[in-house]
């Protein structure tokens, strides 16, 4: 497993904003999504995931890059919002 190397299509970079807030561009959950996808799709596992479960789904962007993975039969989105809980 040591021997797996990603090649992100994209550049990341670091930034402070007008605020001195860091910034990440593209964002991080992004950097996320798409490293958790490559890593997915390589050959090692490409078929060995059928259920997928994510954990904090909020605007459920990642769901749509995991209905691309054509081994990938189930997917549980689990969100809970706390503003509903009180």
């Amino acid at each position: 497993m040591e021997n797996i190397t990603l090649a992100p299509n994209f550049t990341n970079s670091c930034f402070y904003d007008e605020n001195k807030k860091i910034r990440f561009d593209p964002p991080v959950y992004e950097q996320r999504y798409w490293t958790i996808i490559h890593l997915l799709e390589l050959d090692y596992w490409k078929d060995s995931f059928k259920k997928i479960v994510e954990f904090g789904c909020a605007e459920m962007k990642f769901f749509r890059l995991l209905r691309t993975l054509p081994a990938v039969e189930k997917i549980l989105e689990v969100f809970i919002s706390f503003s509903n809980c009180l």
